[in-house]
């Protein structure tokens, strides 16, 4: 009996223990279902972003229904805790710090009971440039530029600097991903002056700057005139305090000295040479001893003459006129602009050629009609450029004719 109780026994202890090992085993089993499938990932958009700015951290292949912990660097910046739906996906937004410590690498960490990975995190380059790298401002230009790695909807102060003096060069205000274009009307600096655009935003603190290699450049006023016309000329990016020689058609017209910054003011009468029309090199200003040079195009407008000026239908005017297209087509109107009325009435007076020098006289006859009023006018157009030439014309019907 005993050794009969015995072996139950054993076989009952033997029975336990294999009770035991499927206890352990099922334990084990259960860790084993509950762990994350292989291809859980996760991802940051954007990567790369401002300070103060927010990004989405979103993961897939998640255990359903698992607790997460998201934060940034250090779970004492801060810990979001989204809970994975049934599919095992999830998404949650994260603040980026204000600040952050140049040369230090960052990561987004999302934990939980049975998985940890960390991302890689980037700030957005603090920086200003130009806009198009591939050009050179110059002066007087609308020239863009742009920044980031400022905060998010911070206004930034905007400087000229060249180390020891400094010139303000307006504000503008970052978007929501802590970037911001702005075009500026570039100054003069003097020629081989070392200038620099500097950036800072008003309340993060940030400051970064680009440096200017500027160009030579002139503006004027107008752009486009008939002759005896008096035109007002500025330039810049010239050698400080130096003499500066304008042409005009090849023609000297005007010498100006430039100031510290190497800017100049002058003025000049369009001359009534046979040259015509838009070139590009039309105006030159030239330093005398930089040797740095811009030039300008500009628009010669045609004029014509008539004689007389008044008459009625059958009168013989004569019209001539210079300043047109060489050997190019000119037409000649006369023109009714009826007061109090939006009708134009237009009549066909000439279609001839101008010489080879761009001036033309023709002898046209005043026809009878609606073109004809008190208020006419005769038109000559450059068929070629489109620019015209006007002169008035007062019609005198032919009860007016006759009584005179």
């Amino acid at each position: 009996m005993s050794n009969m109780l015995h072996g139950k026994w054993r076989l009952g202890l033997l029975l336990s223990g294999l009770l035991m090992v499927f206890i352990v085993a099922g334990v084990f089993l259960f860790n084993s279902v509950s762990t994350p499938k292989v291809n859980a990932s996760t991802t940051l958009f954007p990567a790369t972003a401002s300070p103060g700015s927010t990004i989405l951290v979103t993961g897939s292949g998640y255990p359903s229904q698992e607790h997460l912990n998201v934060y940034f660097q250090t779970p004492d910046r801060g810990v979001i805790a989204p809970v994975t739906n049934a599919q095992g996906s999830f998404s949650a937004l994260l603040a980026v710090p204000s600040t952050y410590m140049q040369g230090i690498k960052y990561y987004v960490h999302v934990d939980s009971a049975s998985y940890s990975t960390q991302l890689l995190f980037n700030f957005a380059r603090l920086s200003i440039s130009l806009a198009n790298p591939n050009t050179q401002p110059i002066f007087g230009s609308q020239t863009s530029f742009s920044g980031t790695g400022f905060k998010p909807n911070e206004e930034i102060n905007l400087a000229w600097s060249n180390g020891i003096s400094t010139l303000n060069a307006g504000t503008t205000q970052t978007g929501s991903d802590g970037s911001f274009n702005i075009t500026l009307t570039m100054p003069s600096f003097p020629h081989l002056a070392q200038f620099k655009l500097v950036a800072t935003g008003n309340s993060s603190g940030f400051s970064t700057s680009t440096a200017i290699t500027e160009a030579p450049g002139i503006l004027y006023d107008p752009t486009t005139a008939p002759a005896g016309t008096t035109v007002h000329l500025t330039g810049g990016a010239f050698g400080s305090n130096e003499p500066v020689n304008v042409s005009f058609m090849g023609s000297p017209v005007a010498t100006a000295v430039t100031n510290k910054n190497g800017a100049f003011t002058t003025s000049f009468n369009v001359s009534a040479s046979d040259q015509i029309g838009y070139q590009d090199n039309a105006i030159i200003a030239t330093g005398t001893l930089s040797q740095q040079w811009a030039k300008g195009g500009f628009d010669r407008q045609p004029t014509i003459k008539i004689q007389p000026n008044q008459g009625g239908a059958g009168t013989r005017v004569e019209i001539s006129g210079k300043h047109f297209t060489h050997n190019g087509e000119v037409r000649i109107y006369l023109i009714s602009d009826r007061e109090h009325e939006s009708r134009v009435d237009r009549c066909l007076l000439a279609d001839i050629h101008a010489s080879n020098n761009g001036t033309f006289s023709i002898v046209v006859t005043i026809p009878n009609g609606d073109c004809l009023e008190d208020n006419s006018h005769i038109v000559a157009v450059d068929v070629k450029t489109g620019d015209s030439a006007v002169s008035q014309f007062n019609g005198q019907d032919n009860d007016e004719r006759h009584e005179d």
